[in-house]
């Protein structure tokens, strides 16, 4: 179980949060942009993975020279270590602000708020995560949350910066015309003969 409370998490996560919003933000408002013309036949997995590869670019570029953190990596993970004491993964959230993973060792450890191999230990391991409004269009929060092997031990919002902008991604293409695939379909010979010799 975890060693510290979310009082005192949130106290160390402090200067960091608006940091992680800013990234977050950033990184679904480069989907949103950069990705519309194909975003119609992305699963929602494929999208994750777009919107989490920019959020891990944009916390890099943001905590380049921030002191008391530093990015871990093994086996796949890359986790923000804070302080020492906190160990932050970053995903998608669902409604109920869980992640979601294949059940691993690596992410079961994790969970359980067991040391991971060949990292150092912390104080608890926490997910920074991002979760999507109804339509998926949005984001509609993003929190912080301590993990159990199947729910929550807590979570807090991090909340909007007043004044920001929320800007969302359209729910149909800009253009309602016919859009060209970026692949070609390839016709099946056969029934093209069958139907020109019918």
């Amino acid at each position: 179980m975890t060693q510290i409370s979310q009082d005192e998490v949130e106290n160390l996560l402090d200067p960091l949060t608006d940091i992680f919003r800013e990234c977050m933000d950033a990184a679904w408002e480069t989907y949103r942009t950069k990705y519309a013309e194909f975003s119609v036949i992305h699963h929602p997995r494929t999208r994750a993975n777009i919107v989490y590869d920019h959020i891990i670019a944009n916390l890099r570029t943001r905590l380049d020279r921030v002191g008391g953190v530093r990015f871990v990596e093994q086996r796949g993970l890359i986790a923000l270590l804070v302080e020492g004491q906190l160990l932050l993964k970053f995903k998608k959230l669902t409604k109920g602000r869980l992640s979601r993973n294949i059940p691993t060792r690596q992410s079961r450890t994790f969970a359980l708020q067991l040391p991971l191999p060949g990292l150092p230990g912390a104080l608890a391991n926490l997910v920074v995560g991002y979760q999507l409004n109804e339509l998926q269009t949005d984001i509609a929060g993003i929190h912080v949350t301590c993990p159990t092997l199947d729910s929550l031990a807590w979570g807090f919002e991090i909340p909007r910066s007043p004044g920001a902008d929320v800007v969302s991604m359209p729910v149909e293409p800009a253009d309602a015309g016919p859009q060209e695939l970026p692949f070609t379909i390839k016709q099946d010979t056969a029934k093209a003969r069958r139907d020109k010799d019918a």
